[in-house]
């Protein structure tokens, strides 16, 4: 019987972020979230099964550090479960969040 793919070892949002609670996931993540916003830009989330119920309000939450205008929704949400040849893309999400925290600090 031939084994089942692999998925690859991608953490859940939470492993990077810490949840509410503070503490860090050690979860694998199990599905990616796209969020697309009202003007049709989007960004990705990866989350393990416990914290996909979550996953709205993470995006929310964070809105306003990935992106500079006011009043931003987001529209659209769509989970796909992630397969083998799954390419992350949650180091994106941290990239413009360190940019936004850099930015901040230095006034720019």
């Amino acid at each position: 019987m031939p084994s089942s793919p692999r998925k690859p070892g991608i953490p859940c949002i939470f492993n990077v972020v810490p949840a509410r609670d503070k503490e860090m996931c050690e979860n694998s993540a199990d599905y990616s979230a796209e969020f697309v916003l009202v003007d049709g830009r989007s960004f990705f989330l990866e989350f393990c099964s416990p914290h996909l119920p979550k996953a709205s309000a993470v995006a929310e939450n964070y809105l306003d550090h990935l992106f500079t205008d006011s009043d931003l929704r987001i529209s659209c949400t769509q989970f796909n479960e992630i397969k083998s040849g799954y390419v992350p893309k949650n180091e994106e999400f941290l990239a413009k969040l360190r940019e936004s925290k850099s930015q901040r600090r230095y006034g720019s």
